[in-house]
């Protein structure tokens, strides 16, 4: 490949390994310590138990995709972007689907294993002080059967990565990858070619149940909002449309955006193609 500025830089010889499969992906309900009050934080712990190896030398990485349905709080009744409108469609603001990438990845082998493979390993803790689990929420697993010079790498910038901040954090060094200047073997190069064998496994948890508590917050409409309705309309017409609701005495109200149009948070409305209800 070459670099804008013409620079040619190759890679050194990958050998793709067989990929190693998924037997189950799993989670519990479990509690995560916390230094600050809740002390004991509840959510889902993910575990992942795989098929044998074809060698006790196996080097694996996880890389992980969450996606999670969620509602805002309140319905809009009506908008405002100079002139009041009752909305159409009440709820077409109310639930969203947001994707994310999990990080960080997770790097392991199979040395000193009696058998190559790992069974309940724990990857991945989702807890309930945001809304990933309000309502349901899906892990999407991929699992690379890397080599040895792969793994060194990578574990190279997790470790390197991991405690960034705090006080004892391990100074960085000079990660070597397998790219390199083919006119200039002394120039640094970052990033690592790789090639992998993949097995994927998706797996969907749904709302844990009611003896779970849910820490994420929850709108709650307040004087100011009531206030902030009438404001509205004093002045020039916002830059942007504004999502009014209304309570249940018929009051109307003009609460931080959040609590209306779900799309604030980071979701689409759009439910993804691939997505499956209970």
């Amino acid at each position: 490949m070459k670099s804008p500025e013409g620079k040619t830089y190759k890679s050194g010889f990958e050998e793709i390994k067989n990929p190693v499969g998924i037997e189950s992906v799993y989670a519990e309900n479990e509690y995560q310590e916390s230094v600050e009050p809740p002390y004991n934080i509840p959510g889902y712990k993910f575990y992942i138990d795989t098929e044998l190896g074809q060698s006790d030398s196996t080097w694996i990485l996880w890389s992980l995709d969450e996606t999670y349905q969620y509602e805002s709080d309140y319905l809009a009744t009506y908008y405002y972007d100079g002139v009041l409108h009752e909305f159409p469609n009440t709820d077409s603001l109310k639930t969203c689907w947001k994707s994310e990438k999990v990080y960080p990845f997770f790097v392991e082998n199979t040395l000193g294993f009696t058998e190559p493979r790992f069974v309940q390993y724990p990857f991945h803790f989702v807890s309930t002080e945001t809304r990933k689990l309000s309502i349901r929420y899906s892990l999407m697993v991929n699992q690379y059967t890397i080599n040895k010079e792969a793994f060194t790498y990578w574990n190279g910038v997790k470790t390197q990565n991991a405690g960034a901040g705090e006080l004892y954090y391990t100074q960085p060094y000079q990660l070597k990858g397998n790219v390199y200047n083919t006119d200039d073997g002394e120039e640094l190069v970052l990033g690592y070619f790789m090639v992998a064998g993949l097995a994927k496994e998706r797996i969907y948890k749904n709302r844990p149940d009611e003896s779970v508590e849910m820490l994420y917050p929850i709108c709650v409409l307040s004087q100011p909002d009531y206030e902030d309705y009438g404001w509205m309309f004093i002045g020039e017409p916002p830059p942007n449309t504004q999502y009014v609701t209304t309570d249940g005495f018929g009051r109307n109200a003009l609460p931080n955006q959040q609590c209306i149009d779900c799309r604030k948070k980071g979701g689409k409305l759009e439910r993804p193609g691939w997505w499956e209800d209970e």
